[in-house]
C-alpha cells in the first residue's frame, strides 16, 4: 500500500510540474518564524495545492488548499508556524467554522481524495 501511495504522489508531482511549473515571488517571512516553513502537511496523506493571499481581505490572511491523496478519510494534521487563527472555508473562501490551533497544529477532517481549504490569519 505504501509503495502505491508513493508512486501516486510521484506521478501527481510530475504531472503538476509539467502542467504548472512552480512559480515563486520575492519576499520574506514575517519576523519570529525562525526560518521554519509556515505550513507543513504529511505528504503521505495530503498535498498542499495552494498557499495564497486570501481574496478581498487585508491583514495578511492567506488561504491553504489541501487535497487528500491517500484515499483514506479522516483527520489530517497541518503544522502551522506564525499563524494565530485558522478558519475552515469552502473552496470559494467562505468561512465554515473556526479551527483550534493546539501545539502549532490544526486538524481537518478530509474525505478520501477530497479537498479542503483553511483561512490562516497571522
Amino acid at each position: 500500500m505504501q509503495a502505491t501511495v508513493a508512486l501516486a504522489a510521484d506521478a501527481f508531482r510530475w504531472s503538476r510540474d509539467a502542467a504548472a511549473p512552480l512559480m515563486a515571488a520575492v519576499g520574506q517571512l514575517p519576523k519570529g518564524q525562525g526560518g521554519a516553513p509556515p505550513v507543513a502537511v504529511d505528504p503521505a496523506r495530503a498535498i498542499a495545492t495552494c498557499l495564497k493571499p486570501a481574496d478581498e481581505e487585508a491583514g495578511g490572511a492567506c488561504i491553504l488548499r489541501l487535497w487528500e491523496v491517500a484515499g483514506q478519510g479522516g483527520p489530517v494534521a497541518v503544522t502551522l508556524n506564525g499563524f494565530r487563527r485558522a478558519v475552515q472555508t469552502d473552496l470559494l473562501e467562505r468561512d465554515l467554522k473556526p479551527l483550534a490551533i493546539q501545539g502549532g497544529r490544526v486538524t481537518l477532517d478530509l474525505r478520501p481524495f477530497g479537498f479542503a481549504a483553511v483561512r490562516l490569519v497571522p
